[in-house]
């Protein structure tokens, strides 16, 4: 601000919090979501009303225009009015809007100005002091994308129902339905000029008011002159088309206002002239310029069938938009509006389209092909005494046909020529359009540009034509097709095609006839018959590229791999390697000098472990022979030998025994060659060198001997071996400080740590890649049933695969999070697949989502294999919609670059980005 326009003072300028009320510092700021100006608010212009300052400035929402409005008292501090917007997205949709309490008491009547993209009874408003349906009226909407006035008569409300009107509802009665609703007002008529409604006496009250409706809209009722007498004085009459006239013949002075709309048939907004010339009724086109507050300048036409061409100027418009100003004029947006017309334009007849004449601003009859801005609503001649036509404004767009076909089911596609699959110049064949089986179209017309929704032609001749899907019975081309990808049910080629790669999951002959790979060279046969150079191969390759299999034009075939095969006739068959057959059977006699089979390698080791067993057990066997025969002998011995006499005995007790004895010459040992002890004896210590036999129990060398069939072991507590390595309790349990061996199983009904909380290891071998391969398979923990059938196994990579899983909880530790869409050109540049995608890397599941405004998304991941099981779950409304996986590319037999992938897709774009959880199982 300042004070002398010289000095100036500025106000702070950051950029304000978002609001929707209130602003500081002379600033508007955004609103907040869901609002008319949340994206944008700029180009204010602001008038001084009285000591209100009042605002108009531009507002965005992200995706539409609009005005807003703002009033402050010192021009620093500002108000907002309420810029709250409410879409409807469904049918029987509705968009309801809470306002202060509101007196409608004294209205007459609701108007609005509708714009909608259907016609019929698709629009409804409603209000009311407590929720917004208590009443509420429907409209019919005559034309499509056209401004339509409605009306609505509250009279019959009682007013203590609409004395504080708190909530107004817009519904949509259609699906498919876009309305656009402007200007909502509450009018009153017949009233004074203070706004007090006119009072009379009984039988002394004048209206004049026509509402006019129908439920055919092909048949609206009109309105023209209109004359009313009324028996005491009182008359209203319209003279011409722009004259209504009130007379008071009562001879009192009344106090009466008449209300009149003069025309008032269309909607028009001001714009700027670059010719202060132009008027109503003059042809205007675009200059492409724009003044000093953006608003386009506009000029008369000055050729026939201007391209710029844009409208007419209104004579007096019933509804106005914009600001009025000395160089700005009417342009007509919809309704109905008079044109000068020039006297050289052909004759024009009702439901003729208007278009620019040579001469500036003068309108002529369009013909096909050239720019119209609607359609006469009257019948003009030449040389007539009229310099206008009423026209019905349309939006501007060339004139397509003189034929007023509405439906295709009155056309028909005729063939001059004769099409076939042998036709190789289909510039030979000619089309023509039949209308009602009859006449012939002969229009011709040409455009620039054009957008059509739905497409016939017989013949169409383009040097290029891009699309995103061709759909078609017959295509043929006459040269070639350059495509980097080509999907389709059936390719039949009849006669050569030369593919680089081709990715196939079935080949088949075709029915009654053999499929044929033609090694040949017909191109080159001298090398064939002089035995020089290398035969054409059919060359199968595998893992990286490397060849598993050929077979030449001889029919000699090499395979890298293994060759399974239910049958083999071969009349002679040489195998330098291995043969490796899951059954074979051999009528005849079998020779070979070694054969190596599972089987035969599993008996081999069974007959030398059972021949060493036995070679053990015979030894054993001749060992405890040997040791009864002599135990019995000794038995024997004992047995038959006479008892000692006790008589006999001496007591040598401090004396050397000499009897059959040597003294060793110490006095403390002597020797005996037999000693036999008839009751009880104790020695402090026994050693005995050779065997010892106490019962069934012998003792030889490092071997203890049951001779009986049992042999116990007992103690009070445990049994201890290699100093404590080996401890068996006295209930039973075994404690090893060293490694269990059971090499024919274990079999227990329950398996648990040692100490509560500890962890069970179970070492399944070094071999723990991180996938499992025919060359290198993995050890693994299997769970036989009793048939021996494994049912459920764990591997060391972690691999484990169940025949059946129940659990209660599942809990996936690798879970992928949102990372950033790549957009479908950038992933068509890396990957050449043309859709959006995400990178997930190696894990198991995680969050995707489909962007907005899209229908697929490709989920990269490593984990996606053949026979992998790919579960998803929207987490987001899709409004009907269905989501599902529609492809899944594992890459396992690809042999170009590849990357594992899937793809999920919805049957319909979604509005905004919708989520969704993935799972794989594999």
């Amino acid at each position: 601000y300042s004070s002398d326009g010289l000095t100036w003072t500025k106000q702070n300028n950051n950029a304000p919090s978002d609001s929707d009320t209130t602003s500081t510092d002379g600033r508007i700021p955004r609103g907040t979501s869901n609002t008319a100006d949340d994206a944008a608010a700029y180009v204010p212009v602001v008038l001084l009303d009285g000591s209100t300052y009042k605002m108009w400035y531009g507002t965005s929402d992200g995706s539409k225009v609009r005005i807003a409005y703002a009033t402050s008292s010192d021009a620093l501090n500002w108000t907002k009015y309420d810029n709250s917007v409410y879409n409807v997205s469904s049918g029987d949709g509705y968009a309801e809007k809470i306002i202060s309490a509101t007196d409608l008491s004294g209205y007459d009547y609701i108007t609005a100005w509708v714009y909608a993209n259907n016609t019929g009874n698709i629009v409804t408003l409603g209000f009311g002091e407590n929720t917004s349906n208590e009443h509420y009226q429907s409209f019919h909407v005559d034309t499509i994308n056209t401004w339509q006035k409605v009306y609505w008569d509250i009279t019959a409300i009682p007013k203590e129902e609409r004395d504080q009107v708190r909530l107004i509802r817009v519904t949509s009665e259609s699906n498919a339905n876009t309305v656009i609703f402007d200007n909502i007002a509450a009018e009153k008529f017949l009233n004074n000029p203070d706004g007090s409604t006119i009072t009379s006496s009984p039988n002394e009250y004048i209206q004049y008011r026509a509402i006019m409706t129908t439920t055919q809209p092909t048949n609206p009722p009109k309105l023209y002159n209109v004359q009313l007498d009324w028996n005491n004085g009182y008359k209203v009459e319209q003279t011409d088309g722009n004259t209504v006239k009130l007379y008071n013949f009562t001879g009192e002075s009344q106090d009466l206002r008449l209300d009149v709309i003069v025309f008032g048939a269309d909607l028009a907004e001001y714009y700027t002239v670059n010719d202060q010339s132009i008027e109503a009724g003059d042809l205007v086109a675009m200059t492409g310029e724009l003044d000093d507050y953006s608003v386009p300048i506009l000029r008369k036409s000055n050729k026939a069938d201007d391209p710029q061409l844009i409208g007419a100027i209104s004579t007096k418009a019933g509804q106005t938009l914009g600001i009025e100003a000395d160089d700005r004029r009417l342009l007509g947006l919809a309704g109905r509006i008079p044109v000068k017309v020039a006297s050289d334009s052909a004759a024009i007849q009702v439901g003729d389209s208007i278009t620019s004449s040579a001469v500036p601003g003068l309108a002529k009859k369009a013909e096909a092909g050239e720019m119209t801005i609607g359609k006469a609503l009257e019948n003009w001649i030449p040389d007539s005494d009229k310099s206008t036509v009423l026209m019905l404004i349309s939006d501007a767009r060339p004139l397509q046909t003189g034929y007023p076909i509405t439906k295709l089911s009155q056309m028909k596609m005729v063939s001059v020529g004769s099409l076939n699959q042998t036709v190789k110049n289909f510039t030979d064949v000619k089309y023509a359009i039949q209308i009602d089986g009859n006449e012939l179209v002969d229009q011709t017309s040409a455009f620039s540009q054009a957008m059509i929704a739905n497409l016939q032609s017989g013949f169409i001749d383009a040097q290029e034509i891009t699309t995103k899907y061709l759909s078609t019975n017959i295509l043929q081309v006459n040269e070639k097709i350059v495509s980097p990808v080509i999907e389709t049910t059936d390719l039949i080629a009849s006669g050569t095609a030369k593919l680089n790669i081709a990715e196939v999951n079935t080949i088949k002959p075709q029915p009654n006839t053999d499929l044929t790979v033609d090694l040949s060279n017909l191109n080159d046969t001298s090398k064939v018959s002089s035995g020089a150079g290398e035969l054409a191969k059919l060359v199968i390759k595998g893992f990286e590229g490397k060849s598993v299999a050929t077979f030449d034009s001889y029919g000699n075939a090499s395979f890298s791999g293994t060759l399974t095969a239910e049958n083999i006739t071969a009349q002679n068959a040489t195998i330098s390697g291995n043969l490796i057959a899951e059954e074979a059977s051999i009528s005849g006699k079998l020779t070979a000098k070694e054969i190596e089979a599972e089987n035969i390698r599993f008996m081999e080791e069974q007959l030398n472990q059972n021949a060493s067993a036995s070679s053990t057990l015979a030894d054993n066997y001749s060992s405890l022979s040997t040791n009864v025969n002599d135990i019995q002998k000794l038995l024997a011995d004992i047995k038959n030998q006479p008892l000692p006499d006790v008589d006999y005995y001496q007591n040598n007790i401090g004396e050397d025994l000499n009897t059959n004895s040597q003294s060793t010459g110490s006095g403390d040992l002597n020797q005996f060659s037999n000693l036999i002890v008839s009751e009880d004896t104790n020695l402090y210590n026994l050693s005995v060198s050779n065997n010892f036999t106490a019962g069934n129990v012998m003792i030889e060398g490092n071997t203890i001997i049951g001779l009986s069939s049992e042999l116990r072991l007992t103690a009070l507590s445990s049994i201890n071996f290699f100093d404590g390595a080996v401890a068996i309790a006295k209930d039973g349990t075994i404690t090893t400080i060293g490694t269990l061996i059971a090499q024919g199983g274990v079999k227990t009904n329950e398996i648990s740590a040692l100490n509560q909380g500890e962890d069970i290891n179970i070492n399944l071998g070094e071999n723990n890649q991180l996938e499992t391969s025919n060359d290198n398979p993995n050890s693994k923990l299997k769970i036989q049933n009793v048939l021996g059938e494994e049912v459920a196994s764990i591997d060391a990579s972690g691999s484990a695969e169940f025949n059946n899983l129940a659990i209660n909880s599942l809990t996936i530790n690798n879970v992928s999070t949102n990372s950033a869409v790549i957009a479908a050109s950038d992933n068509f540049d890396r990957n050449g697949l043309y859709a959006p995608a995400l990178e997930t890397k190696a894990e198991v599941a995680g969050i995707g989502l489909i962007p907005q405004n899209q229908q697929e998304i490709i989920v990269y991941n490593d984990k996606v294999k053949t026979g992998s099981l790919i579960y998803i779950t929207p987490t987001d409304d899709l409004a009907g919609s269905q989501m599902t996986v529609v492809k899944k590319e594992s890459c396992e037999t690809a042999a170009y670059s590849c990357r594992p992938y899937f793809k999920v897709a919805v049957s319909q774009t979604v509005p905004k980005d919708t989520k969704f959880n993935w799972l794989i199982i594999n």
